[in-house]
């Protein structure tokens, strides 16, 4: 886990000056649509670039189904601001929340195992949780699922896929803990799917503003229209038709003991984790090989002499294992000494204060781009990450306002992408199964890759896998739990164009499990060959039926 924190922090460097180079195109072709397609004649001679940003986000949210807001302008701010909320995310998980999580581990005396299963997979999952939280409790447009169903696939294909290209030679893996993985991520989508097809007969309409629930509801021929009939609250009875855009009547309730169901599921999650030794035993043995290789070159040398015991008592099985992983490990561990020799540049940019200016060019295109952001989280958070630090013992408050930094970033991301699917007539539950699953999953992507090239295969498809089981359990099941109780009614989720979804998701498990069966549980560069044209090739349909509907 340790060599994996590391990998996590050299991830946000790429991740960091990727989105910034993003956002400079982003607000360029934004200002530029937005000044062409208003006119400069009607704007003020004297506005500014953040006044035109502070009206856009005062507006952000209203109705856009009007020329006036259906802007190419717009959409680019949209994308502008977005960027920036995933690049909030990116330094609130890295810099503050990551180190309160090891430090109430440390606290609590957990294992690797727990620590691991519970505060830090929070800490890489927290972006598509809150996600989930501020559809829940917020736009209420299943684009959280959406979000959740995107990230899963991405994951398991794309995080997959880019870890095995980057793999120094065809790396072993232990089959035990990748199956263990996989069961728990389909017994988790077999128990979403279940909560969200039960229920038939079901509408939703819009009244007043307020989004009603038809039960039961049955199709009444009026001329040559379908129209559904219910109750209103004065005691009516009241018909609406199909014709209505504020009908919907494929959708699923989820209530709040359906929630509760998921949480339980990943609390057992986490209990076999710890108490199911028969697999764990022997995963928790290889992974202490692998830290010792990586972190006590030592060791290694004088292990035959110390240590005769570990040399002879592995199995052919132990030993195929350890040597493939000890030759990748080798290689990556080479590779990235000799980039903390000679690196200079970009490595250096991160060993200073945050407020010192880098001396590489794109260490300083970054540094201006995002010194107003991270000025405010700083003077906001405190950084318990030095040990040395005044801050180091007020874990918890850094904990607390990290959870406030991450749930407003995830609720911007939310509202604007939300905005950008009404602008161009695109599903939100599409807008979050490709923007923002991407967005959120990518910092875990390259850590991964990272992890894979220094030879933790069996770590980077851990992180892969044991994320969607976390985003489906516990960040859909967390706020569902809650959500009846403090708004009144069920979670409304949107099923017509989440079937697909479901189906995919089962169908990339099982090409995933029969993928490296037929490989003799080898990773190497072919598979990732496959899962990338499997992902995108899922992409390009959903965008032409999202297109055919439109």
């Amino acid at each position: 886990m340790r060599s994996f924190r590391k990998a996590r922090s050299q991830t946000r460097r790429v991740f960091r000056k990727v989105f910034a180079g993003l956002t400079v195109v982003a607000l360029l072709c934004g200002v530029l649509a937005l000044w062409h397609e208003t006119g400069s004649n009607t704007l003020e001679a004297d506005v500014s670039l953040l006044e035109l940003g502070r009206r856009h986000l005062a507006s952000a949210g209203t109705e856009c189904n009007n020329s006036e807001t259906g802007t190419l302008g717009k959409v680019f701010l949209n994308l502008l601001f977005i960027l920036y909320a995933f690049l909030a995310l990116a330094i609130v998980c890295d810099t503050f929340f990551e180190p309160s999580l090891e430090q109430i581990s440390d606290k609590l005396e957990l294992s690797e195992d727990v620590a691991g299963a519970t505060f830090m997979a929070a800490g890489s999952s927290a972006p598509e949780l809150f996600t989930s939280i501020a559809d829940t409790f917020g736009s209420q447009n299943s684009i959280g699922v959406g979000t959740i169903v995107g990230s899963a696939l991405f994951n398991i294909l794309i995080i997959v896929a880019m870890s095995a290209a980057v793999t120094p030679k065809p790396i072993k893996l232990d089959w035990r803990p990748v199956v263990r993985d996989v069961s728990w991520y389909v017994a988790a989508i077999g128990i979403f799917v279940l909560f969200i097809i039960n229920d038939t007969g079901v509408c939703t309409y819009v009244d007043d503003e307020n989004t009603i629930i038809i039960h039961n509801a049955t199709c009444n021929e009026l001329e040559t229209d379908c129209s559904y009939s219910y109750t209103h609250t004065n005691g009516t009875d009241m018909f609406v038709s199909m014709a209505d855009d504020t009908l919907t009547c494929d959708v699923g309730l989820v209530y709040s003991f359906e929630g509760a169901i998921l949480v339980l599921t990943y609390c057992g999650y986490i209990l076999f984790m710890v108490f199911n030794s028969s697999i764990l035993g022997r995963c928790s043995k290889n992974e202490i090989k692998v830290h010792d290789i990586s972190h006590s070159a030592q060791g290694n040398q004088q292990g035959g002499e110390q240590n005769p015991k570990a040399n002879n008592g592995a199995n052919d099985d132990d030993d195929d294992n350890n040597n493939n992983v000890n030759g990748g490990q080798n290689e990556g561990q080479g590779e990235g000494e000799g980039g903390d020799k000679g690196g200079g540049g970009d490595d250096d940019d991160d060993d200073g204060p945050w407020w010192e200016v880098p001396d590489s060019l794109s260490g300083k295109i970054y540094f201006f781009i995002s010194f107003p952001l991270v000025a405010l989280l700083h003077s906001t958070i405190p950084d318990c990450s030095n040990e040395d630090g005044r801050f180091h013992r007020w874990f918890i408050s850094t904990f607390v306002m990290s959870i406030v930094w991450i749930g407003a970033a995830c609720q911007l991301a939310v509202i604007l992408a939300s905005e950008i699917g009404c602008i161009l007539g695109i599903n939100a539950i599409i807008m979050g199964l490709i923007l923002l699953a991407a967005g959120t999953s990518v910092p875990d992507m390259i850590a991964s890759m990272i992890v894979a090239k220094q030879g933790h295969a069996d770590m980077a498809i851990a992180n892969a896998v044991g994320s969607n089981v976390f985003d489906i359990l516990l960040g859909l099941g967390l706020p569902w739990a809650f959500a009846e109780v403090i708004r009144g009614n069920p979670v409304i989720v949107d099923r017509g164009n989440l079937k697909i979804d479901i189906v995919v998701l089962v169908i990339t498990v099982i090409l995933y499990i029969s993928t490296l069966i037929l490989n003799r549980w080898t990773m190497e560069k072919r598979i990732g060959v496959v899962f990338v044209f499997i992902y995108f090739g899922y992409i390009i349909y959903a965008i032409l039926v999202e297109a055919k509907e439109a």
